[in-house]
């Protein structure tokens, strides 16, 4: 081999391997660990995509929903509800043909009682909740539904619930999937 190859060769590695180290370093955020940033294309190219630290939420919305609410008001509790909403989204769009039966609503009034009890009981918002306010948003569908395959997915999934009744659930502690009565903000 010659001595350019040599030299193209040992910088093509030297820059691999300072790629690989900036992909891999920890960064934390009000208490959350990132995971890496994953690849666009990859992340993409599945309607699950990327879940690198297996908590159930993509790794692209993850890194997105901690780092938008890192300088919020409330910032972990706003975190803890946005991550609840991510895990959701994953579980709606996982076989969206069996919505109803596998009573996958379950999940969004979770997420929806979840919310309203931190505006109306933590953080004593009554009166004071808007639309503003509202986690799980038009920009937020935007970003957890970015592909085809999962917009599809998504109205296969409101599809599948439409025409059925559903009883009212009530917010409380205990339908978080975080201790939100610990976290003091």
């Amino acid at each position: 081999m010659s001595s350019i190859k040599k030299v193209i060769l040992g910088l093509f590695l030297v820059l691999f391997i300072t790629g690989c180290m900036e992909a891999t370093e920890d960064e934390t955020i009000n208490g959350y660990k990132l995971p890496p940033q994953p690849d666009e294309t990859l992340n993409n190219s599945t309607l699950l995509g990327i879940d690198s630290n297996n908590n159930g939420v993509r790794d692209d919305v993850e890194i997105w929903v901690i780092k938008k609410y890192a300088k919020a008001d409330y910032p972990k509790i706003k975190t803890g509800i946005a991550m609840q909403w991510g895990a959701t989204a994953q579980q709606v769009i996982q076989n969206p043909q069996t919505a109803y039966a596998d009573k996958k609503y379950m999940l969004i009034n979770r997420a929806q009682d979840c919310e309203s009890y931190a505006y109306y009981q933590k953080l004593k918002k009554v009166g004071h909740y808007s639309i503003d306010n509202d986690i799980f948003n038009e920009e937020y569908v935007d970003k957890v539904f970015n592909t085809k395959e999962r917009i599809k997915a998504y109205y296969l999934f409101n599809a599948n619930l439409a025409g059925h009744m559903y009883g009212a659930t009530m917010s409380h502690p205990s339908k978080c999937d975080f201790d939100i009565d610990a976290i003091k903000e």
